[in-house]
């Protein structure tokens, strides 16, 4: 199932690249951010004064992603500036050096003289050479943000739209994008929400077959001892110290831990060479997170015997989390009858209970693990449909990011109006969702009609919400 290649010297060559350009992307923000915020005082903060970004200049970082970008057609653009046919443009200009040059995505050619705006382009199209040049820029353009200049100065609308975000045309815009670049959202986890050999994020992504998960849960019935649990056996090899009696917020911190150490990866190892998975063979090299992720999986399929299969909603080991008995409950008072759940049907013990849980939830509904929810927020209120609805958005942006913050974080960002096309699109993917839990735990629709047509049941949802 793991099918990493074996690391080389080009992998790591590329690591450092990606780190490079990380680190430039992250500074060249900063200097973005610090600009905007001089746009919003420089106009007093008037929310409907209009901006025109197209003229607001920004030079790249070296190493940044749109640099990187850039810098080839820059490089082209700077070629073609010196065909014959450009002596005319030159002559009727008297262009200088410090003069700037670019081409759009629509295909025009563009001289700043003396910040003096000047299309170019019916100079130069009886150049075939010019005219085949233009048209590779003007491709590089669609996706270097609207521009190709030939300097390292671009615009600011360039920046935004290369980092798929809308351009401000109002101070109340840049006031809401500032907000938004402003948030410290935290990197998600190796293993994202865990469930990612189980249930795929998306259709394009590889999930363990039936028959894969049971040879999976036969290998762990050989592995422990007669009813046993896998997660037991992991604490009890590894002696990793658990969260304390109430303490649930840690329990992902020492889920890391048990997952890598020593004897933990060891275990991994065994499975994979059993199951003749990618690192079984002696030249086939696997990490410790791919590692931590076959265990993980296993972990999983031995807690709950439909992991990854039960299609009722929110429905986990046989638990309805959104049950119409929970509504108007604090999501802690859920938690604490889940726990009792688990218990009962011995599925875990009570030391290792928040780490079963952790891991159970953080697919299914990682609304329940964002730290410092308060106590007054009801499970089935409009509140927390606006809570969850900003949680689904952060999952389907990175998985595994929501349960790393707090609930002023996620409220912080759920504050935000959508900023680009795509983030607007994943909070519209993950509206519906959101409200047909709600009409789920407050009686609205049932699972029966969800069944039967999730469309119709979900309009059912929306339109009552």
């Amino acid at each position: 199932m793991l099918t990493r290649n074996k690391p080389n010297s080009s992998h790591v060559a590329a690591a450092e690249t990606h780190n490079l350009r990380m680190n430039e992307d992250a500074l060249e923000k900063q200097e973005v951010l610090a600009d905007l915020q001089v746009l919003v005082a420089k106009h007093g903060g008037v929310d409907t004064q209009q901006l025109d970004l197209d003229n607001k200049p920004l030079v790249l970082r070296a190493g940044s992603s749109l640099h990187q970008a850039h810098t080839p057609a820059k490089v082209l653009l700077g070629e073609m500036l010196e065909f014959k046919s450009m002596i005319v443009v030159h002559s009727r200009y008297r262009t200088k050096e410090t003069d700037e040059f670019c081409v759009t995505a629509s295909g025009e050619v563009i001289v700043f003289v003396e910040q003096e705006k000047h299309d170019i382009s019916q100079w130069l199209d009886t150049d075939p050479n010019a005219i085949e040049r233009i048209q590779l820029l003007t491709e590089f353009a669609k996706v270097t943000g609207g521009f190709v200049w030939d300097t390292d100065e671009v615009v600011l609308s360039q920046w935004l739209r290369f980092h798929d975000l809308y351009v401000p045309e109002t101070i109340a815009q840049v006031k809401n994008l500032i907000a938004f670049l402003s948030l410290e959202l935290p990197d998600a986890e190796p293993l994202g929400s865990y469930w990612a050999q189980l249930l795929a994020d998306d259709e394009s992504a590889a999930v363990l077959t039936d028959e894969e998960i049971q040879r999976v849960r036969s290998l762990t019935a050989r592995t422990v001892p007669k009813n046993g649990r896998l997660l037991e056996k992991l604490h009890a090899d590894s002696n990793t110290a658990l969260p304390g009696q109430g303490d649930r917020q840690s329990a992902g911190r020492v889920i890391k831990e048990l997952l890598n150490h020593p004897a933990s990866q060891a275990l991994a190892k065994k499975y994979v060479s059993e199951l003749q998975w990618y690192g079984a063979g002696a030249d086939e090299n696997v990490s410790a997170d791919e590692l931590a992720q076959v265990l993980v999986t296993a972990v999983l399929v031995d807690l709950d015997t439909r992991a990854g299969r039960d299609t009722r909603r929110n429905h986990i080991c046989g638990y309805d989390l959104y049950q119409p008995g929970n509504v108007d409950l604090p999501h802690f008072l859920i938690i604490d009858d889940f726990e009792r759940y688990l218990l009962s049907n011995q599925l875990v013990s009570m030391n290792l209970a928040p780490l079963a849980m952790h891991l159970l939830l953080a697919k299914a509904a990682p609304e329940f693990l964002v730290r410092d929810i308060p106590n007054q927020l009801l499970v089935g209120s409009a509140g927390w449909v606006s809570f969850c609805h900003a949680v689904a958005t952060l999952e389907l942006k990175a998985s595994g990011t929501s349960r790393l913050m707090t609930y002023d974080q996620v409220m912080a960002f759920a504050g935000i109006e959508p900023v680009g096309p795509s983030l607007e699109k994943l909070q519209g993917l993950a509206a519906i969702p959101s409200i047909t839990d709600w009409g789920l735990i407050n009686k609205l629709i049932t699972h029966e009609q969800l069944n039967e047509s999730e469309k119709d049941a979900s309009v059912m949802a929306v339109t009552a919400y």
